[in-house]
Order: structure tokens, then C-alpha cells, then sequence
């Protein structure tokens, strides 16, 4: 699995979430799409929580910034438990939706008919039961983890208590206590990550045959609240760059601007869900080309990391010859254009970073007379 930079990670979360998940979650997606839409906003989820656990794994001086994440509001955080949302209010979401979906069609007058939610709610009640065992598991680890941290702490407070030589502080204290190893820390997180995984897993199968447009509303529930979060990307980075625990990490370099969204897209599922059309044509626009950039090098640029690319296109003036710095690329596969339009908005076309989008009406330009092909 491909994995971004620590210190970018949720700046790229939070474009991938708006630019990737929440539109094809739309009411406006046609129903034959919604379950191949679904599972792709399952693969962002998946890719997202064994981010974090990649990263609490592979240093576990992280661990902190996940369970007690200094980016995050105040008022955010009766949401969460261990750092990210809480699993309880993915089966209360659930809930309201059904709630909302019964008010919206008059209720259920069960003199008449059973409620179409029975079943689901049963099973909801199923899913918390699982919940409270595990998170009940979970407070308890934590509670004695907490005790250990704080009985380290002051073993070091009282055995420097007589160094003057440095201003004694509880954060550089505690900061020299997280950076010793804190592997059940870790080992706390990524099972709380299972658990919200495991969750959203068990309410996509409880709703996905019975009650699709429940499970995209749920799902689109669950994108939101994550993009509704105060900016996540800078606020993280702020509060990495002014933490006494990155004195470990190397210098930070420029933040990736724009932030690419999700960066493996090249994992979505392929299990026949997402239907392809034969022969369709998916196309991209390319803007921010050098005038030097031919059909030829644009083309090539994209078939280096794309087997599906059909025609490359480049706008040339009439009067002199020069490309008029945009252009078109097609593909004759739907998820390498998906995969296109985040992997390579911002990468260099010659000496110039390209501004990749979807074309308009997904179909090259009429006008080819002004375009110079490249196949």
C-alpha cells in the first residue's frame, strides 16, 4: 500500500475526502453506479485508518498526535475516542438516517405494514453489542497505559529535579517520556482503528442489499463529518512544527501544494462492482503546458504510468505554432483516468507542473482542427 508523507497526511485525508469520496456519493449518481462508488469510498476508509496505523507502527513517537491529537478543536473532541471518530456515532448515524427515512415517507403504521428498518435496527443493535465489548476492552487498556505513562513521568520529574543547567517544564518531561518505546500505545490505536473499520464494514453489509441509497447516505455522513473538521492539514502541521517530540524527525520540507488526493488509487477493487464500458473514451484536461510540450512528450508522459491511454492532445496557435499551453489526454479505462486526475495534478510535463482536471462533457473538444494528435 502507498503511503504520503507523515507530516502531509491529513492535508492529502482531507482533499481526498472532498475531491474523491463525497462526489460520488452524490444523490445525482445514477443508481447503477452507486455500488461501484461505494466501494471505492470503502478503499479511501481503508487506506486512511491503515495510514495511521502505518505510521503509529513505523514510529511510535507519532502515537501521541493520534490518540490526543493537538490539531483537533475543542469542541471536536467529544466526537472522537482514541483520536479519531468515535464508533458509537457511526451506529447513531445510522440511526437518524433511518429515523429521517421513516419521517420523510409518513412513518410506518404498523397496523398495516412492518417497518422496512426492522431487521436493520436489529441488527444495529447487534453491532453496538460487538461495540461495547471491545471499547469497553479499550478504556481499560488505556486507563493502565495512562498510569504507566504517568508513573514514568515522574520518575524522570523527581530524578532531574536538581538539573538547573534547563528550564523544567511538564511538556519536556512528558515529551522525553513518548519518546521512549510505546508499543502497547500502539498496539491500543491500531486495534481502536480495527474496530471503527469493523463497524463501517458491518453496517455496508447490514444495508448494501436491502437499502443501497441508506448505505451511500451513511457513508456520505461519515465523508462529512471528516471534511467538516477544522482544517486538518494545516492545523497538523502547525502542531507537528511546533512540537518539542519533532526534534527526532528531519527538517520539514514545503507542504505538497496542492495536496494530491487520495495516492492509491491504483487499489481501488476489481472485483467486477465498478462496471467499465468497452470502447468508452475517459478524458482529462491539461492545463499549465510549457509551449515546447508536443502530442508526442504529453503523451508519453501519461503512457508511462497509464497501459489504457488512447489519444493525447495539445492546442496549438494557428499564428505561431506554439502550443497555447493546454491540452486533452483520453483513456479507455475509467479508473486509470480516476487515477490520472490525482496522481498527476501537479506533476512536471517537461519543466512545468501540470494542472490536471476532467474535461467537460468527459469527450475530447469538437474542434480537433486546432489540436495536434498523438496516438
Amino acid at each position: 500500500m502507498c503511503f504520503v508523507r507523515f507530516e502531509d497526511f491529513y492535508g492529502v485525508w482531507s482533499r481526498t475526502v472532498t475531491e474523491i469520496c463525497l462526489p460520488r456519493l452524490s444523490s445525482a449518481v445514477p443508481a447503477d453506479e452507486l455500488s461501484g462508488n461505494i466501494e471505492i469510498v470503502l478503499a479511501c476508509l481503508e487506506w486512511y485508518y491503515k495510514s495511521l496505523n502505518h505510521y503509529a507502527n513505523n514510529d511510535s513517537k507519532t502515537i501521541l498526535y493520534f490518540l490526543f491529537p493537538p490539531h483537533r478543536n475543542t469542541l471536536e473532541m467529544p466526537l472522537l475516542f482514541l483520536g479519531d471518530i468515535h464508533p458509537y456515532l457511526l451506529t447513531r448515524l445510522l440511526k437518524s438516517l433511518i429515523t429521517r427515512a421513516n419521517q420523510d415517507s409518513g412513518g410506518v403504521d404498523t397496523s398495516v405494514s412492518q417497518d422496512p428498518h426492522a431487521q436493520l435496527l436489529k441488527r444495529i443493535v447487534d453491532i453496538e453489542g460487538d461495540i461495547l465489548h471491545t471499547f469497553s476492552d479499550l478504556q481499560e487498556r488505556m486507563g493502565k497505559e495512562q498510569i504507566s505513562f504517568s508513573s514514568r513521568f515522574l520518575d524522570k520529574w523527581v530524578n532531574n529535579s536538581q538539573e538547573e543547567t534547563q528550564r523544567k517544564t511538564v511538556v519536556n518531561t512528558a515529551a522525553s517520556v513518548a519518546k521512549e518505546e510505546m508499543c502497547d500505545l500502539v498496539k491500543i490505536l491500531v486495534d481502536a482503528n480495527h474496530l471503527r473499520e469493523q463497524v463501517i464494514t458491518d453496517i455496508v453489509k447490514a444495508t448494501m442489499i436491502d437499502h443501497q441509497n441508506l448505505t451511500a447516505q451513511f457513508l456520505d455522513g461519515v465523508c462529512r463529518i471528516f471534511a467538516a473538521f477544522k482544517d486538518q492539514g494545516r492545523e497538523f502541521r502547525n502542531s507537528l512544527s511546533a512540537s518539542p517530540l519533532m526534534d527526532h524527525r528531519r527538517a520539514f520540507q514545503p507542504a505538497q501544494q496542492p495536496y494530491q488526493a487520495f495516492p492509491v488509487m491504483n487499489q481501488l477493487p476489481t472485483r467486477g462492482v465498478y462496471n467499465r464500458v468497452p470502447n468508452a473514451e475517459y478524458v482529462i484536461y491539461v492545463g499549465n503546458l510549457g509551449t515546447e510540450v508536443t502530442p508526442q512528450v504529453l503523451g508519453e508522459t501519461f503512457r508511462e504510468r497509464y497501459g489504457s491511454v488512447k489519444v493525447a492532445e495539445v492546442a496549438f496557435s494557428r499564428d505561431t505554432g506554439l502550443s497555447n499551453g493546454y491540452g486533452f489526454v483520453s483513456f479507455s479505462d475509467e479508473i486509470e483516468q480516476i487515477r490520472a486526475l490525482t496522481e498527476m495534478d501537479g506533476q512536471l510535463c517537461s519543466n512545468a507542473p501540470m494542472r490536471v482536471r476532467r474535461a467537460h462533457a468527459n469527450r475530447m473538444p469538437g474542434s480537433i482542427e486546432r489540436f495536434n494528435t498523438f496516438k
